[in-house]
């Protein structure tokens, strides 16, 4: 089984496990959460569509709430920063979500 490490800032995830580490600390991100994490870690900077989340984080017979991505969202943007990670989850409105590096202050 190979490994590889998705890197943004001082944010990493080792796949295909999901684990998730900030300076090097390991955090506990619950699975649903880690898939979005990956979705957008593996597209860093880009906006990806609300719809093409959904269609990964979920099974076509699953009954979605119409938040259901934004719940998802909110809950690991704040476990992202209450462990300190330097990036930022931006909600690109009506459109779907990037995850980047804030600029410098």
């Amino acid at each position: 089984k190979r490994q590889s490490l998705l890197t943004i800032a001082n944010l990493q995830m080792l796949l295909p496990e999901e684990v998730v580490h900030v300076d090097g600390k390991y955090i506990s991100v619950p699975r649903r959460e880690a898939a979005l994490l990956c979705i957008l870690m593996r597209r860093k900077g880009r906006v990806v569509l609300k719809s093409a989340i959904e269609e990964q984080l979920f099974s076509p017979d699953q009954e979605l709430g119409s938040n259901a991505v934004e719940v998802y969202v909110h809950r690991l943007r704040r476990r992202l920063q209450d462990n300190g990670a330097h990036v930022s989850l931006h909600t690109v409105r009506g459109v779907g979500y990037r995850l980047r590096i804030p600029p410098k202050k």
